[in-house]
């Protein structure tokens, strides 16, 4: 009797799945329970979980409400910070960057025992931060021989020494442009943050890395993958550039955590490589080809504008940045990270792009802005501040992007 129930039972059991409406009940019936659903997402990986979650209304609402938990930045940054907060409160004042191995660590939901914490910051804000670190959180400066003993004082100076940097050399030959300097500081037992500065953006030496599978950042306000498929679906990564012997040590120790980098894309893998990396695309952070993660921003302390009369900040400055993976020109079968540095009188910083319709479209409103701008100190007090009067433009820059490209996606809208 106990066998022809048990029979009987998965006799049942096995006919509900052949009815569509009784599998919808058992999915909304587990996808409605966070101890089973949270259960079940936890084992797949990032892309996997995107995919579920647009198979039906309950998948997306459970694998929505999992990454709130699964992708927690405070919890994540608890290791080096007593108070993440108001390290991200620091970010969103200075628009520094997390990137490189703690960043994929993030993404990726695991955690490397010996690895550090990577921020990438503009060159006028490195002081304001390596305080903010040794005065709040307790860190101690530790400098290389070449560094004065100062963290204050090292951070006026140009390193003149070569700088292993998770396989980053400052000092390879097609790596130059993108590091002014890095500043280590530590705290026992096995605690280091290295503070890049950066010679003109944090994206730009993040669009410098050895290879896409790196290409990861944390912002104040969201966490972004570049490559995501190929970092997290494919577990793989395309080496840019002539290789170092410091970076071939790195990407050995992505091979040992699992990621198979490809020096070339030979032409038969040119069908699948090249859109996997979206060789020659524009493509723009946040695009449909990037994996956004929103972080929670509550108790975030938000930057003030430069001045009285310039737009606040409300998201971080990266959200600007556009480049292309071009094949190199001067080494057949190697590849670049092509883009220009935006640059204007009436912009703080420098950004990396390489939108050409759109650096066209912003070009007459740099000119006549940057125009106005310094027209406005013509016959002033000398007791006028010129950083009082100025207004400077740069919050202003990923709203005339998304204003920009909600024009280009109507106009192809009505095109087609």
């Amino acid at each position: 009797m106990l066998r022809e129930n048990n029979g009987q039972d998965c006799l049942k059991f096995y006919s509900s799945f052949q009815n569509p409406l009784m599998q919808l009940s058992h999915i909304d019936q587990a996808f409605s329970q966070p101890t089973i659903y949270d259960l079940i997402l936890s084992c797949l990986p990032p892309p996997t979980i995107m995919r579920c979650g647009r198979t039906c209304r309950a998948i997306y609402v459970a694998t929505k409400d999992f990454n709130t938990r699964a992708y927690t930045i405070n919890r994540h940054l608890s290791r080096f910070f007593d108070n993440p907060e108001g390290f991200r409160s620091l970010q969103a004042q200075t628009a520094a960057l997390i990137s490189g191995s703690n960043a994929l660590q993030f993404l990726d939901r695991t955690h490397y025992a010996d690895s550090d914490l990577d921020v990438f910051v503009f060159s006028d804000t490195v002081r304001v931060i390596g305080r903010w670190l040794i005065n709040h959180e307790g860190y101690s400066f530790t400098p290389r021989p070449d560094q004065l003993p100062e963290f204050e004082d090292a951070a006026l100076q140009l390193s003149s020494s070569p700088v292993e940097l998770d396989g980053f050399n400052m000092h390879d030959a097609y790596r130059l442009t993108g590091i002014a300097g890095v500043h280590s500081v530590s705290k026992a037992p096995d605690l280091t943050i290295q503070v890049i500065t950066t010679q003109r953006s944090p994206m730009d030496c993040i669009l410098s890395f050895h290879s896409t599978c790196v290409m990861n950042v944390i912002a104040f306000d969201a966490a972004y993958s570049l490559y995501p498929r190929a970092t997290f679906d494919f577990r793989c990564g395309l080496s840019l550039a002539q290789i170092s012997p410091r970076e071939a040590k790195a990407l050995a120790k992505y091979a040992t955590r699992g990621w198979a980098i490809h020096s070339t894309i030979w032409p038969h893998e040119e069908d699948t490589l090249q859109r996997l990396f979206k060789v020659y695309d524009l493509r723009r952070m946040g695009d449909r080809d990037s994996w956004v993660i929103p972080l929670d921003t509550t108790n975030i302390t938000l930057r003030s504008p430069f001045t009285l009369s310039s737009p606040p900040f409300t998201e971080d400055p990266a959200i600007f940045s556009s480049w292309k993976l071009t094949e190199s020109t001067s080494e057949s079968g190697q590849y670049r990270m092509a883009y220009h540095f935006l640059s204007s009188t009436i912009l703080k910083y420098d950004y990396v792009n390489a939108d050409r319709d759109f650096l066209l479209v912003m070009i007459p409103f740099f000119q006549k802005q940057g125009v106005l701008e310094h027209s406005k100190f013509r016959g002033l007090p000398k007791s006028n501040s010129d950083q009082e009067a100025w207004t400077w433009w740069d919050a202003s820059l990923p709203g005339f992007y998304k204003a920009y490209l909600k024009q280009l996606e109507d106009t192809r809208m009505e095109e087609g």
